[in-house]
């Protein structure tokens, strides 16, 4: 009897499990994007804004979810036959389709009420600009996305725009709750980090036979081009006038050379075929999780604590 509750119980949480794993939770780590504009806006945050941008974090995981969840279904029998899809709950067997569809459903009504009580309902400080701005975005990011997985992901060139736009979106959230964009440099760091971190994804699944859009040397020399770029526009960005006065610090030149480090070690990763998603390469090495590490924290007291130094 005891036996039989422990595996009906062992049951149930693995059943939980495997809907938690559908959403693909390890991803949401994407969207602290969102987050990267507050870091680098160099202002008193209130708790009002807070608010939003914690909303803005979960609409997105939400969201972000419901895009995962669409693209298993569809690319089921595929993925089968991916060594890296091969513990997807729906691939295993652990969840059904008519199951997945069923968590689709529950996490757009959940997205839905976060909509209506963050945009429609509560006054958090956003202006109706604001506001159509931020509904506008993650209509974008989700009509992107379902075309990516509709067929635009066969395309050269149209499907890395999309993963890169996905990042560039993620950090216009951001943007649009606080209203500001620091400087125009600060946008073209983030447009070729997207380009880059796309190029680096089909460069990985070519070398594990997911992919034949490309080759190579056309992955390899654009990614050079943005990592180049990336370097420079956040060398002009850190010694921009408009930065300097405005985050009241000259110091920022000096975390050049961390970035530096971190995009060195993210195209290792990537050369040694250590996944291609930034998510998997970023969380599987600890080296560059602690690059990224010193990195924010560089610029959080460069900028939030400027007056010691």
């Amino acid at each position: 009897m005891t036996g039989s509750l422990g595996a009906g119980n062992f049951s149930r949480v693995s059943r939980i499990y495997s809907y938690f794993a559908l959403l693909r939770p390890v991803h949401w780590v994407k969207n602290l994007l969102i987050i990267l504009s507050l870091l680098v806006w160099g202002q008193a945050v209130t708790k009002p804004l807070a608010l939003n941008f914690m909303l803005a974090f979960i609409s997105f995981c939400l969201l972000s979810s419901i895009v995962y969840i669409i693209n298993d279904i569809r690319d089921l029998e595929k993925d089968r036959f991916n060594e890296r899809k091969q513990k997807s709950p729906l691939v295993t067997g652990a969840l059904s389709v008519r199951e997945a569809a069923a968590a689709l459903a529950v996490i757009a009504a959940a997205l839905l009420l976060v909509l209506i009580l963050w945009l429609g309902t509560f006054d958090h400080g956003l202006s109706i600009k604001q506001r159509g701005f931020l509904l506008a975005i993650l209509g974008l990011y989700l009509t992107l996305n379902l075309l990516y997985s509709f067929g635009l992901k066969k395309l050269p060139l149209v499907d890395v725009s999309i993963i890169a736009a996905g990042f560039l979106l993620r950090f216009l959230v951001g943007v649009a709750l606080i209203d500001s964009i620091n400087t125009v440099w600060f946008f073209l760091i983030i447009l070729v980090a997207s380009f880059y971190m796309g190029l680096g994804k089909r460069r990985s699944e070519m070398q594990n036979g997911s992919s034949k859009l490309y080759t190579h040397d056309f992955l390899d020399k654009n990614m050079y081009v943005c990592q180049t770029l990336c370097v420079i526009f956040y060398t002009l960005w850190c010694i921009d006038p408009i930065t300097v006065s405005r985050l009241d610090t000259p110091h920022l030149i000096w975390t050049v050379p961390i970035l530096l480090l971190i995009l060195f070690k993210y195209s290792y990763n990537i050369e040694r075929n250590n996944g291609g998603d930034p998510t998997t390469v970023l969380l599987n090495d600890k080296a560059l999780i602690a690059l990224c590490g010193i990195f924010v924290l560089s610029l959080f007291i460069l900028i939030h604590y400027r007056s010691f130094l």
